[in-house]
């Protein structure tokens, strides 16, 4: 707490009220969200700050450079920043400053990582000629994916779909003898942006 004297000669003394300035400890801030994409891909992250900080917190967004440059993104002003779909293939890192306009205080949080990954790649297991009658079961094999990213499988057969939203396609018993093409394109069921499409394989009958 604190207040002030004022003396003057002839012992004329005036005290101000007193005022309490309390000292909090800075807060922790925190970024969720944070995850890799896919070239073109985006992903939201949001900041967490104890609301004790005060609600009318302002925010500055920061990409990280360099291993500890620190770059102001133009803009990235609110609560949550989505990031570029023109980024690049590459590794990125991020960070956000919060303030509190009343007190001055500042406080950054640690650095996320949200990176710009390459396209997975999709493989077709099991293609085989069969008989007229019978039928085989293709199964699409992903790798190089991001992990927690979810997929839609489509499949065609000689440039016609023929199956979706799952990773194996069982052949149409009905087919008459023939040459049969197939592959799978592979998109992602989020806004991560990760593309694939297999060769085309053959299952005759």
């Amino acid at each position: 707490s604190y207040y002030v004297e004022v003396a003057a000669e002839g012992a004329c003394n005036g005290f101000s009220d007193t005022i309490i300035v309390p000292v909090v400890a800075a807060p922790e801030v925190a970024i969720e969200g944070a995850a890799n994409v896919c070239f073109g891909g985006m992903v939201t992250m949001t900041a967490t700050v104890d609301t004790t900080y005060g609600a009318n917190v302002q925010y500055q967004w920061n990409r990280i450079e360099g291993g500890n440059q620190v770059y102001p993104i133009a803009g990235a002003t609110e609560s949550t920043y989505t990031t570029d779909a023109t980024l690049a293939v590459g590794s990125y890192n991020y960070s956000v400053t919060v303030i509190n306009p009343i007190t001055g205080c500042t406080v950054t949080s640690g650095v996320v990582n949200a990176s710009v990954m390459p396209d997975p790649t999709v493989e077709i297991l099991g293609a085989e000629a069969v008989c007229e009658g019978g039928s085989v079961t293709l199964t699409a094999v992903l790798s190089d994916t991001i992990e927690g990213a979810a997929y839609n499988y489509t499949w065609y057969r000689n440039d016609v779909q023929v199956g979706f939203n799952s990773a194996s396609y069982t052949t149409d018993v009905a087919l008459v003898a023939g040459n049969y093409r197939y592959y799978v394109v592979v998109t992602p069921a989020d806004s991560m942006a990760c593309n694939a499409t297999s060769a085309t394989v053959f299952a005759n009958v």
